[in-house]
């Protein structure tokens, strides 16, 4: 009996934050910036951007 009320709460547990990763992905991050000061923009992987 016990093994089954630890096993349900495991699995509880683990729906919770697995419906936590699912709507966590529709958030998004977006900033304006004027770049003109800038002579190129390098952009290596998402989040990460140059200005040189």
């Amino acid at each position: 009996m016990k093994t089954n009320i630890v096993g349900i709460i495991i699995a509880l547990i683990l729906t919770f934050v697995g419906m936590l990763s699912v709507y966590a992905q529709d958030t998004k991050v977006s900033e304006v910036r004027k770049v003109d000061a800038f002579s190129s923009i390098e952009i290596t992987s998402v989040g990460t951007i140059y200005f040189t």
